[in-house]
């Protein structure tokens, strides 16, 4: 090996990534087929150890964690695009020692196969579970509309009859001054006090109007009637 003196030749020689020299290594035909075979192979394990500036203490898992990293897009490695990590699982997925590492002391490694994720293959997991979520949100949240906008609630029907009933209660005073402040009221007075309250039945109208629009259910509308007739 050529030295500058006790210095390695590699050390002051351009560094090859890990990530290009294992893509210098898949091959695509003229369909576009990948073939990441080779990735796997002894001169591919040969060749990344040699390009390590420092020989790895354990260069056997070295290589297996570079390429799991890449493949998986963990430990800040580049990911592989979409084609290649799916055609490199396949391959890590077998339950078989890889081919580089056979008759070495990396022998066991791959024979339990990899459960690990491809990083193109964990977004597009997450988009899917964040897409099913927001999908159960909208639903429940258009269930709850519907069941609002069909049924009201009790304690809805119960504010407005209570709101009708005394808007009902205020015309009826208000219109005669009797039920107000007795017979010694003045005419001026009396009159005064059936404009308020003609003004209180153009509200109490107005009222019943806007609640059979915004409930569309006739029902309350008629209830409402019924209840103002009862204290009128």
């Amino acid at each position: 090996m050529d030295t500058f003196g006790k210095v390695p030749a590699r050390f002051f020689e351009p560094r090859k990534t890990s990530y290009k020299l294992f893509m210098g290594l898949i091959k695509r035909d003229e369909e576009g087929n990948l073939d990441t075979s080779q990735v796997f192979s002894k001169a591919c394990y040969d060749a990344w150890v040699s390009s390590r500036i420092r020989k790895p203490k354990r260069p056997d898992e070295s290589f297996r964690r570079a390429l799991v990293s890449h493949i998986s897009g963990s430990d800040g490695r580049k990911p592989f695009p979409k084609d290649v990590e799916a055609s490199l699982l396949k391959f890590i997925r077998q339950r078989k020692t890889w081919e580089c590492f056979q008759g070495s002391n990396g022998a066991s490694i791959g024979i339990l196969g990899y459960k690990t994720k491809g990083y193109h293959e964990s977004e597009r997991d997450s988009l899917r579970q964040d897409q099913q979520q927001q999908q159960q949100a909208n639903d429940k949240e258009s269930a709850m509309e519907m069941k609002d906008t069909d049924n009201p609630s009790k304690s809805e029907s119960g504010t407005l009859d209570n709101d009708i009933q005394c808007t009902a209660l205020t015309v009826k005073k208000n219109s005669n001054p009797e039920f107000a402040n007795g017979p010694d009221r003045k005419k001026k007075r009396a009159r005064k006090s059936m404009s308020s309250g003609a003004r209180e039945w153009s509200c109490l109208q107005d009222l019943l109007v806007r609640m059979k629009h915004f409930y569309d259910n006739e029902s309350i509308a008629n209830n409402a009637l019924r209840i103002f007739s009862k204290t009128h």
